[in-house]
């Protein structure tokens, strides 16, 4: 009896730890819920200076913590369409919340960073602290793969030659999921 004893007793750590370990949570197994796209965008922005729309490229990256909140951040460099050589380009970074329905990813955000601006015939070259607050509408055409339908955007550069700068934009592009 007491030799029985003795092999469910090495015998037991055997039969509990499978049980203890199918125990955990099935996204908190796989890592959570969290993942990282990184994307691509064009652009056309309102720049606020001139009276012409400014275009151009730009890429960016969304970190999900969970499906709710997240952080974006961006670099956009308006360089098509320009006159007189007056571009802008931003890099930002900043929470962002998503609304997620379906394959539907609405989202808002708002991002901290620094504007540039070259001016009139590169009479000048500035860098200034920007905000911008924003949202779009993100649609999921794989686990993988996001088609960013629309994004808009309103900045505001308030230190731009004492009065502010506030370009606004819209973007679209897609973006890949490289990590979950």
């Amino acid at each position: 009896m007491l030799a029985l004893k003795k092999k469910l007793l090495l015998l037991a750590p055997f039969l509990v730890i499978p049980i203890a370990l199918n125990a955990q949570a099935v996204p908190a197994a796989r890592g959570g819920t969290g993942s990282i796209f990184a994307g691509g965008t064009y652009s056309a922005f309102k720049p606020d200076f001139g009276s012409n729309w400014l275009m151009g490229i730009g890429g960016f990256f969304d970190v999900n913590l969970t499906d709710r909140y997240g952080a974006e951040g961006e670099a956009r460099l308006l360089r098509f369409n320009q006159r007189q050589d007056v571009h802008e380009d931003t890099y930002m970074i900043g929470p962002k919340i998503n609304f997620r329905h379906n394959r539907f990813d609405p989202y808002g955000k708002v991002l901290f960073g620094v504007g540039e601006i070259n001016l009139t015939n590169s009479y000048a070259h500035g860098g200034f602290f920007a905000m911008a607050f924003g949202g779009g509408l993100d649609y999921r055409l794989t686990p993988r793969l996001k088609v960013r339908v629309v994004d808009y955007e309103y900045q505001m550069w308030p230190g731009f030659l004492n009065k502010g700068l506030s370009p606004s934009g819209f973007s679209f592009g897609a973006s890949y999921r490289v990590f979950k």
